[in-house]
């Protein structure tokens, strides 16, 4: 189940990050057992549907506003440094929101309120990673495709933890996909961090 130190971890390593990407890179983020999803608690009706646990409901509010995340990540750095794989990628993130929310949509799960406000963030952990991101992206090119780096390392941890569970096949189809994507993304950003 992912866990607030996922997050907690992310902004330590973004604090003391150096602007190595070798050192970015070998950044491990910790799960522990911590309540990850108690912000998302209140959104989730327990007698919604019985296909998918709370936690499972939980999850999916949580990865939607992580994807969230990263598009909106990447259009602000995209505004910022003017580089097209920043463009390219935050509308590849809109897709996979859209796709999560159909699945929140399919289970009767609340769609968060802040998902069309860029840059806000129900979760306030997501929120302090998000504002965490932008003021280590706006220092340097380099610094963004490192954000990019860390944002694509930490999705496919989370996907991959979500998908431990014993989730239905149509929402292990969208996990799937975001995941593969995932790892499209980080080759396209290590990619641009070994031509600096």
């Amino acid at each position: 189940m992912l866990k607030q130190t996922i997050l907690i971890s992310t902004l330590v390593t973004l604090a003391s990050v150096s602007s190595s990407a070798d050192h970015v890179q070998r950044q491990n983020h910790k799960y522990t057992n911590t309540k990850q999803y108690s912000q998302n608690s209140k959104r989730v009706n327990n007698t919604s549907s019985t296909t998918l646990t709370t936690a499972q409901k939980e999850g999916l509010i949580f990865m939607i506003e992580e994807e969230k995340v990263a598009r909106d990540v990447y259009a602000y750095l995209y505004n910022t440094w003017n580089s097209k794989i920043f463009d390219n990628i935050s509308q590849s993130e809109q897709k996979h929101m859209s796709a999560v929310e159909n699945l929140l949509k399919k289970y009767n799960i609340a769609i968060p309120e802040t998902l069309a406000s860029e840059g806000y963030f129900e979760n306030q952990e997501l929120q302090n990673l998000y504002n965490t991101l932008i003021d280590k992206g706006e220092s340097s090119p380099l610094d963004a495709f490192e954000v990019g780096v860390l944002i694509e390392e930490m999705d496919i941890k989370d996907l991959k933890e979500l998908m431990l569970s014993n989730i239905p096949a149509n929402v292990k189809k969208v996990y799937s996909s975001l995941l593969k994507a995932s790892y499209s993304h980080l080759t396209a950003f290590n990619k641009q961090l070994a031509k600096k």
